[in-house]
């Protein structure tokens, strides 16, 4: 089965953030659904956000100290999509070895299909670290002062170290031949972030993190940055209102269409060749069985790519036009970045 390694920064509301997406994709977004196959995880899943959504004795949940795995299906219109695991590691798994999760979050990362980095908002919203519990709001006269405060808070709440450890575990995977999967650096609680500051957000993580873009490498390091909040002023009362909360996970699951219909169309090209290669006067009175299960093979794969280019065109239709995503930290539109993966 695929799977998705999800990993939260501290305070990055990683639970939140699933239990909210879960809802929102239970219920259906431009016709794609997600069911958790496990009974007991739907109830636990739902009892999460029944907490969290209402604006009246609202309970946020406990941080998670241990990994939890879901069992998820991606529906289109009630079809099957795609199954996967979703790998939920504990936020300061990266950064605290008291977790001892090191060397299975690497064995993981070689393993996954995407990797989602979930990094908390407040960092672009507030000055200071998340142990101050007196931190004012980041006043800047200038972009380039809020981007200097921004990464400042970044170092204190220790997301550079994360992203450090990250990076070094992405070069152990290198030396073994392994790559690091697809990557979704997702900001958590964007409500916080006052509009005029948006626009830095996307550069600041490009620059701090720089290292996980993968500028020069060998391999396509996919990097798409997102930004999520679960509803404006939650925080402060106000009712669940998700705002693109189930685009990271249209991004994994795109991604690894994609990646379906690359390994698809190899193994055609090989049944074709060796079908070229047997097909002829002699081999069609030996082996017409051979020959004949051949192009079922390439029939069948033939109409494995139509159905995945079928839901990844789909897919596209949940990212906006101005979607970018990087690749090998160069940045590009994001539909047509894939729209050219799709048709290859």
């Amino acid at each position: 089965m695929e799977k998705i390694t999800v990993i939260g920064f501290t305070s990055s509301g990683k639970t939140c953030y699933l239990a909210g997406m879960y809802d929102a994709m239970s219920y259906g977004v431009k016709n794609f659904s997600l069911i958790e196959h496990d009974p007991e995880q739907d109830s636990y899943l739902q009892n999460l956000w029944e907490n969290i959504s209402s604006s009246k004795g609202r309970r946020w949940p406990v941080p998670n100290d241990e990994k939890r795995t879901y069992s998820f299906a991606l529906c289109h219109s009630f079809e099957p999509v795609m199954d996967f695991e979703w790998l939920d590691y504990p936020g300061g798994a990266l950064t605290d070895l008291g977790y001892g999760l090191l060397d299975e979050i690497k064995n993981q990362l070689a393993d996954s299909s995407c990797l989602l980095v979930l990094i908390n908002g407040e960092s672009f919203a507030y000055e200071g670290s998340f142990r101050d519990a007196s931190r004012p709001r980041i006043t800047a006269n200038s972009a380039k002062e809020y981007q200097e405060i921004v990464k400042r808070n970044l170092r204190l709440n220790k997301d550079l170290v994360a992203i450090k450890k990250l990076s070094e575990l992405g070069v152990e995977l290198k030396k073994k031949g392994q790559h690091l999967p697809p990557i979704a650096l997702v900001v958590t609680k964007s409500d916080l972030i006052e509009d005029r500051w948006v626009d830095c957000v996307r550069p600041i993580i490009h620059e701090s993190f720089e290292s996980i873009f993968g500028k020069n490498t060998e391999k396509d390091r996919l990097v798409m940055v997102s930004a999520v909040t679960l509803g404006e002023g939650i925080a402060d009362g106000a009712n669940a209102d998700p705002v693109d909360i189930e685009i990271p996970i249209a991004y994994a699951v795109l991604a690894m269409l994609c990646d379906y219909i690359q390994r698809a169309q190899a193994a055609k090209t090989n049944d074709q060749r060796t079908l070229s290669e047997k097909d002829t006067f002699w081999g069609r009175i030996i082996r017409p069985g051979e020959l004949e299960q051949l192009r079922k093979d390439i029939a069948k794969i033939d109409e494995n790519i139509s159905n995945f280019s079928k839901d990844a065109i789909r897919l596209l239709d949940l990212f906006d036009d101005d979607a970018v995503i990087y690749v090998n930290g160069d940045q590009r539109k994001l539909r047509s970045f894939f729209e050219k993966k799709i048709r290859a």
